[in-house]
Formats: C-alpha cells, structure tokens, sequence
C-alpha cells in the first residue's frame, strides 16, 4: 500500500514538471493569446496541483512499528520475539498484562532485554484482558503505525475484531496497519479462541474498561472460557 503510494506520487511529480515546462514554453514563446491564454493558465494550476500534491504524498511521514507480546505462552512468543527483534528495528516493544501476576511479564521483559531492546523501548500494559489491551494501545498508536502481535492466529483474530469495534467508536486511531507474528496454534486452548470470536461478533455492548463494564450473558460465558484457559496454561507451566 506505501510503495503504491510512493509509485502514485512519483507519476504525478513527473505529470506536474512535464504540464508546468509545457505550459511556460508556450507562455515564453508569446504564443498564447485571449481565451486561449485562459485556457494555458488553468493547465498551469492544474500543474501546481500535481506538484503540491506529489509533494504531500512523497513527504507523508512514516509512522512507528511496534511488537506487541501478549502474555501467556511465553516460551513461543519469546522465541519469534527473537526472531522478529534480529530481523526489524522496532521503535517500541508493548508487553500485555492479560495473564496474573507480574511472573508473565516479567519472563518476557528480561528476555527482550536480554536480546538488546533498550527500556525505554519497552511499555508494559496493564490490561485485565485483550479488550483492555485494545483500548490502552489505542491511546499510545498513531495513523500510520504498523503493528505486530506476536501471537497466535486466533488470538490475532480476536484482537482485530476488537479493533475494528474500538475503531468504530472512535476508541482506536484509523490507518493502522496490523500484522501477524505467528506462533503455533496446536491445542484446545489457542483454539478455543475461535469461539470467543464467534461470541464476540454478537455483542453489542461498547468496549470499555473491566470496572465499568455491564457484563451481558455472552461477556460472561467468554469469561469463563478465559478462566478455563488461564486455568489450563497455569497447569501445563
């Protein structure tokens, strides 16, 4: 989509600089009279148009990349952590507070450090859950950012649908760009957020934070699947 953008941008530097010679030749050579002087002096805006606008379009600042790592799993959200930090110069690295205790974060913190992120690059949320985790990450993002979640597919599913809500609320910045970090998605647990989507789909109440939600039928059945999966990953570490 930027390299579009960038390629659009280059035709209309090169159409703006072909009109504006064009028309300024026929101007010099004192060949353009009545109407038809008109007529060249509108080609002329029209070449300042494409210049100004090319111009915008080529100067448009880049926005910041962030890796989010959501707590829980640590052993494979660490390990493509590594990965993506060898690969990208992340400006931010967000660590998610869904799993209890400060155990979970700080396993990921330590370990991001470990393979050179610096802790001023690092942000710990505080999110009770991925719905709270939306909402906290909206208010750090600008138009134009790319994120990373470094998690599962159907958890990266999950937090999409609650992004797209907050966007449409007017909770979330418009114009970011969210990418997958995929780590494996084998057992019940990682899949069992397919049916947290689902739920989700239906619910009509507006994103808002843990203490000033009116939980519906469908906000408490999901609870409980989350304290099932809590429940199971505290038993499998």
């Amino acid at each position: 989509m930027k390299f579009m953008k960038k390629v659009f941008g280059l035709i209309l530097l090169f159409l703006s600089i072909i009109i504006l010679l064009g028309s300024f030749k026929i101007f010099l050579t004192g060949a353009v009279i009545g109407t038809k002087m008109v007529g060249n002096l509108l080609i002329q805006i029209l070449g300042f148009v494409f210049l100004i606008s090319s111009l915008l379009i080529l100067s448009e600042k880049k926005g910041l990349e962030y890796l989010v790592i959501p707590t829980g799993w640590e052993e494979s959200r660490i390990k493509k952590a590594k990965e993506e930090i060898e690969k990208k110069n992340f400006d931010k690295v967000i660590i998610t507070g869904n799993a209890p205790g400060w155990a979970h974060r700080n396993k990921i913190y330590h370990a991001i450090r470990k393979y050179g992120i610096p802790k001023e690059k690092v942000e710990i949320l505080l999110g009770k859950d991925s719905e709270e985790d939306v909402l906290y990450l909206g208010n750090l993002l600008n138009s134009g950012d790319k994120v990373y979640f470094d998690t599962f597919p159907a958890h990266h599913t999950n937090y999409k649908q609650l992004i797209k809500k907050a966007k449409n609320e007017k909770k979330f910045p418009k114009g970011i760009e969210l990418k997958l970090s995929k780590i494996n998605q084998n057992g019940f647990m990682e899949k069992s957020y397919h049916l947290k989507n689902i739920l989700g789909f239906f619910s009509s109440r507006e994103l808002d934070y843990k203490q000033n939600r009116d939980s519906s039928k469908l906000d408490k059945f999901r609870s409980w699947i989350k304290r099932k999966n809590k429940s199971g990953y505290d038993a499998k570490n």
